[in-house]
Order: C-alpha cells, then sequence, then structure tokens
C-alpha cells in the first residue's frame, strides 16, 4: 500500500509552491485542497487523499488517519516580517482577518513594541504555537516553556524536517526521505513582491524580533539541527551506495601526524586565559534571569613574567552584535604577573538583557595608562600595546525570564571589577607521580579543569566544544620523561564511528589521538623532561569533529562532545615505549 502524507503547513513558508511540487510529483488527483479551517474540514471527502496539507496543529492530525507528517520552517525573523508586508497589502474592511487590520494600522516598529493579546497570539512565535499542538491554550500566561517543549517533541517526530533558507536542498531531501522523483523546477509561488529586504530593515528592529520570537527562535535552531542531521545521513548513504567498500581516508603516517598545525593562537600566549564562567547565588549559573547580578571569573595562566595586564570583556547577542564591552583598566584594575602564576579577575554584572543566548568573549592584553595623563581615557583610548590571549565565546548565558516589565534595545551594565589573590599552584592544581586523578563528580580532578568541559557526572565529564582546557601543577616532579596516561572514551555515534584529536602541553602539538568506538580505553602522552621544569602543565585536547547527540539522533542532548575523560595518571616514561595513534603499546 502507498504511503500516506500530511504536510504541517506553517504560513509563509512556500506552502503554495509545495502545493505545486506535490501535484507535480504525486499528480493532482492524489493531493487534497490545502486544509484551513479544521472545524470546516469535512474529514471523511478529503482521507481519500494520498496527501493532506494545511494551516492546522498536531492536535488535529490524528483524525486523518496513520500518515507520514513533515513540514518547513522559516527563520523567525524573516518570518514575522514577511507575514506583515503579506497581510498589509491584503484588502481591509468587514471580511478582512485581525492580521490585516493590525497590519494596516501599525508600523513595523509599532508592532515588534506591541503588547495586546491579539497581537501577541496572531505575530509571535506562532510556529511554537501551531507545532505544539495546544491549540488556544498556548497562548495563555505560563504555558510558553510547555509549548516549546511539545513543539519540539512534535518535530523530532517528524519524518522530515525542510528549511526554508535552505528550500532546494530541502526538496531534494524530502524526495529522498519519500521515495519521490526529484524535484527539477523550483517554483517560486505566492512570494510577497512588495516586501522591502530583511537586510535593509534596521539591526536593532532585527534583534527585537527575535527576542519576541525567542520561543520560535529556540524551535528553529533545533529543526536546523534535525535537517542537517538528515542532510548528512543521505549524503553518507549515497557515499556508501557509490563505494561500499571504501575503507575510509587513510591514517596519516607517524612523522605527518607530528605536523599537524595546532589551533590558531591570538597574541603572544604569554598570558593565557585558562577558564572562564558566570556565578550567580546559586553557582555556576548556565540560566538566569534577567536583571540577576551574576560574576564573570575569570582565570589567567602566566607563562611569563607580564605587566601591566588589562582584562576586556565583551557580551554578544545571538545575531554577533556587541550588547556591552568594557575593560578591566577602566575601573581601576590594572596588576602585574609572574612567570607560572595563576590569578582571577572578577567582573560583577547585572545582566539586564533581553530574553535570549549570549556569548562572552574575553581578551588579556598590555595597555599602559602611565604614558597619559588621563589614567581613564588613556584606558579607553588607543589599541593595545600586546594582545596575550583572546578567547571568543569563552562563556555563554541564557536569559530565560524577565521579572516585571518587559524591555528592548541595548543598555550600560556598568559592572564592578576587582583582582582576586594569585592561586598557589600546589594547592589548587597540585598532582603526584602515580597517584590516579578521578574526573567524576566525587574525585579531586574537576579542579583541573578548564574551560570546554561539562559539568563532572558520576562517570567523569565531557569535552562539550572544540577546544577543553586542563592544568596540573609540577612542582616536585622529577626532571626526566613523564608519561601522561588518560583512560578516555569518545563519542561514536554511528555516522561518526571515529573521533580525532590533538594534544598540546604548554603550546606544543605532542601527540594526535584517533579513537575509533565508544569503548573506554587508555590513551598515552610522552612529555619530555625540558617541559617538566616548568610550574604547570597546561593541557588542551582539541577536538576535529565534536559532535551532539541530538544532531546525530542518540538523543536530545545538544551539546557538542568529544572525549570522555574518567581518570589521569603521571608516571615515569619507561625505555622503549612507543605510542601510536596515542595508544599505549610496548
Amino acid at each position: 500500500m502507498d504511503d500516506r502524507y500530511f504536510f504541517v503547513h506553517l504560513p509563509k513558508t512556500a506552502g503554495t509552491s509545495m502545493f505545486r511540487v506535490f501535484r507535480d510529483l504525486l499528480g493532482p488527483e492524489n493531493v487534497g485542497p490545502m486544509l484551513a479551517d479544521f472545524d470546516q474540514v469535512d474529514i471523511e471527502a478529503v482521507s481519500q487523499y494520498r496527501l493532506l496539507g494545511g494551516h492546522l496543529g498536531f492536535q488535529h492530525l490524528h483524525h486523518f488517519g496513520e500518515r507520514r507528517v513533515f513540514t518547513m520552517l522559516r527563520h523567525p525573523v524573516d518570518h514575522l516580517v514577511s507575514r506583515y508586508y503579506y497581510y498589509r497589502r491584503l484588502i481591509t474592511g468587514a471580511s478582512a482577518g485581525v492580521q490585516v487590520q493590525i497590519s494596516r494600522d501599525l508600523t513595523l516598529n509599532e508592532l515588534v513594541s506591541e503588547e495586546q493579546p491579539e497581537t501577541l497570539r496572531f505575530y509571535f512565535n506562532t510556529m511554537v504555537w501551531q507545532l505544539g499542538g495546544m491549540g488556544t491554550a498556548s497562548h495563555q500566561s505560563g504555558s510558553e516553556t510547555e509549548a516549546l517543549r511539545r513543539a519540539k517533541e512534535h518535530l523530532a517526530q517528524c519524518d522530515f524536517v525542510g528549511i526554508l533558507e535552505h528550500f532546494a536542498d530541502s526538496l531534494d531531501l524530502m524526495s529522498y526521505t519519500f521515495g519521490w522523483p526529484p524535484v527539477e523546477t523550483i517554483p517560486r509561488e505566492n512570494a510577497t513582491s512588495d516586501r522591502i529586504p530583511l537586510q535593509s530593515i534596521d539591526s536593532g528592529l532585527r534583534q527585537r524580533i527575535g527576542e519576541r520570537n525567542w520561543l520560535d527562535m529556540d524551535l528553529y535552531e533545533y529543526g536546523l539541527a534535525i535537517f542537517e542531521r538528515q542532510k548528512r545521513g543521505m549524503m553518507r548513504r549515497a557515499v556508501r551506495q557509490r563505494c561500499p567498500t571504501d575503507p575510509g581516508p587513510p591514517v596519516p603516517a607517524r612523522a605527518d601526524r607530528r605536523l599537524t598545525p595546532a589551533p590558531e593562537v591570538v597574541g603572544t600566549s604569554r598570558v593565557k586565559i585558562f577558564k572562564t564562567e558566570v556565578l550567580s547565588s546559586r553557582g555556576r549559573a548556565d540560566e538566569i534571569c534577567s536583571g540577576e547580578i551574576c560574576t564573570v571569573r575569570v582565570l589567567l595562566l602566566a607563562q611569563d613574567n607580564a605587566d601591566c595586564v588589562t582584562i576586556g570583556m565583551t557580551i554578544h547577542n545571538n545575531y554577533g552584535q556587541a550588547i556591552f564591552g568594557c575593560r578591566s583598566s577602566a575601573h581601576g584594575v590594572q596588576f602585574s604577573i609572574g612567570r607560572g602564576d595563576v590569578r582571577e579577575i572578577l567582573f560583577r554584572v547585572p545582566f539586564r538583557l533581553a530574553l535570549g543566548r549570549y556569548k562572552i568573549n574575553i581578551s588579556a592584553f598590555k595597555s599602559d595608562w602611565g604614558k597619559a595623563p588621563d589614567r581613564l581615557q588613556a584606558a579607553l583610548a588607543g589599541e593595545p600595546e600586546e594582545i596575550y590571549d583572546y578567547v571568543a565565546g569563552a562563556a555563554e548565558v541564557f536569559i530565560s525570564r524577565i521579572p516585571g516589565p518587559r524591555f528592548y534595545g541595548l543598555c550600560n551594565l556598568a559592572p564592578s571589577v576587582e583582582a582576586g589573590d594569585t592561586l598557589a599552584l600546589d594547592e589548587t592544581f597540585d598532582c603526584e607521580l602515580s597517584q590516579p586523578i578521578m574526573f567524576n563528580n566525587s574525585g579531586r580532578g574537576p579542579r583541573h579543569l578548564g574551560t570546554g568541559w561539562s559539568d563532572p557526572e558520576a562517570g567523569g565529564t565531557w569535552t562539550m566544544q572544540h577546544a577543553a582546557h586542563l592544568l596540573f601543577g609540577m612542582r616536585g616532579f622529577p626532571n626526566r620523561d613523564v608519561m601522561l596516561k588518560a583512560t578516555i572514551q569518545a563519542f561514536c555515534p554511528e555516522s561518526f564511528p571515529s573521533l580525532t584529536a590533538d594534544v598540546l602541553v604548554n603550546g606544543r602539538n605532542l601527540s594526535v589521538w584517533r579513537i575509533d568506538g565508544n569503548d573506554t580505553r587508555v590513551q598515552v602522552v610522552r612529555i619530555p623532561a625540558v617541559m617538566t621544569e616548568s610550574p604547570f602543565l597546561h593541557v588542551l585536547f582539541s577536538i576535529h569533529d565534536p559532535r551532539s547527540p541530538a544532531a546525530t539522533g542518540v538523543s536530545d542532548d545538544k551539546r557538542l562532545l568529544g572525549i570522555g575523560l574518567h581518570q589521569i595518571e603521571f608516571c615515569d616514561a619507561p625505555e622503549g615505549l612507543d605510542e601510536v595513534d596515542g595508544a599505549l603499546a610496548i
């Protein structure tokens, strides 16, 4: 029996063009009319068609029997602008819908600032309301989170999720998924001809549109990850069909692997930004309320003596716009640091920001304010004399709720800044030979973790970025070669059977690990004696291709996982020891 389908059509996501494609591929006799109002649908009459579709929610689909369900998403900012100009050009009068009247009565700027319930219902977060399948309950106060959860759940159940910004690829993937013929000519029907281009709209207004549609923004990112995973799966299956016996790329010879370039370094590295985190009164804060006062804690590692050290902090929104930036020197904090010292800098920030996700960039540089008569003016003006280090996206924070009245736009956060004490390596990061360091939530390993690691769990901790840092104090270590033995496992789902990581120690690339499968194993790095003379070992795992369980279809976990770290042990390097892909081989 032929499959039967239901296309959940979100308004202004190329629905007219899609129905033309359906009729061309399946035949007009197999495609039903576009359904709009469920109360007006003759279910028995339309159920005869192989393909149905329309502006219905998931709560209606069970009435039409078992069908393969699919949909098309559109970027929420472009989605709202397109609907506004579409409704604006329609005929007004007694028969006109609420959307038409709103679009005619309000400018786009006024619409985005509107708080009337009808406007909120018809214009903001409409993808979540429709896909959540909760009907009018979706618009009741306090139900936003539940609607988003249901919308994601329904999206994950779809046989195919398309993205309008990748329309051609979406049609190819749709045909591949359902076994339909390819779409030879891509139609463009019912496009809003008199709307202004998105790029001509003021960037501040685009930002506000995104903020008002924060539920749809979250859902769009989730759907985009599903689309990318399905697209990659199609490409991999196509490659396997073409080259079924292809063993994959050859493993480079050891001499070649030693030439693997280290990640790009910004600055002289005399002072390294080792760790950045956002702390609230509850501890580490990944999700906070707008206006909540938090501390951005920056941990610095001196690889050489440095003076006139200034720390810069900028906060960027989801569009890459700088929301706020400051320098520690402008707040009276500038200092010298000696080789081997670890020091913390604390920015206390009232995060008076709109809803959304924000990234924090941190820089360390030399800025000699003593050369200018006005210290503040010198700190704020001119280029730094020397850049020590810069980390983009050093920390991330999500504003999930705004207590009190809503607000929009940019604001001056005016943080207070203070320099913390120099931390003693032998107390904070100490380790000993032949003493295993456990990285679970009850071991002493988490104190060695820098940026790039997840919160420790019962079995250990995962890298969740391209770069993950560790720091170990080396005071009292012997002046001879040392072996770092790491008990690890890799996140290698079926679609990604192997993982590659560079291992850098104090900035030098000492090994390349190629890990096949998910089994727990021991990987090693030989550290030459000259490096053990340093007061610390800064270990960096550079993951070539981290992947999330959500994008690979394993689970809903969106973290970019690479290496799961269980244990590290330092020991004397025995004679005759060699390594192959970092695995122990004697």
